[in-house]
């Protein structure tokens, strides 16, 4: 049985909607698409590897499904590096999330364990807090967390999932990034 990490009393909120449709670069090495699959289940989103599709497809095919946010899972010399969210109304969000570490679950054990699709988000310290407009949109405040849900747990620059206090999913060290606009548009194009 995996270690639970104990966090100190935040914001929480209950996504009560579709979170994310969630894509990777164009021709993902097998650590992105797992990530990305991951990230999927704990939000409750559909995960699709990109291909040759430009964002305007990757925008009809999440509207198709119900999403209208895109969370986009960048690589660089093989390793996964940035979480961008693309909003049908609102174009990039800032801020994005540089991935500094990450750790994926070893095991199928794990991989194959059945996940609900609601999820607690946890917003921990003010940096978190910053990140919090990229879930507010299906989001909603709650003093309580739903019993039956992921929590998702941003603090302290960390990004980890638990269910039933138990790890689950991947832990993601990461850092903010204000402004990421010019960037993300590049990397959109390629």
């Amino acid at each position: 049985m995996a270690a639970t990490k104990k966090h100190a009393p935040a914001k929480k909120w209950l996504m009560e909607k579709k979170m994310f449709y969630v894509s990777t670069c164009r021709k993902p090495v097998q650590s992105t698409r797992v990530l990305a699959k991951w990230l999927a289940r704990l939000f409750g989103g559909f995960h699709e590897n990109r291909g040759k599709r430009g964002v305007e497809d990757l925008l009809q095919r999440a509207s198709t499904r119900g999403f209208s946010r895109i969370l986009f899972v960048y690589e660089r010399h093989g390793n996964p590096v940035e979480l961008s969210v693309y909003d049908e109304e609102q174009g990039w969000l800032s801020p994005g999330m540089k991935i500094k570490l990450l750790e994926l679950p070893a095991g199928e054990q794990q991989a194959s364990r059945r996940l609900p699709s609601k999820c607690n988000v946890v917003l921990g310290d003010e940096e978190a807090k910053k990140a919090g407009a990229l879930f507010l949109h299906a989001v909603t405040f709650s003093e309580e967390q739903e019993e039956d849900a992921v929590s998702a747990f941003l603090q302290k620059n960390t990004l980890s999932f638990s269910y039933k206090g138990v790890a689950v999913g991947p832990v993601l060290k990461v850092e903010l990034i204000e402004g990421n606009m010019d960037k993300i548009e590049e990397n959109a194009e390629k």
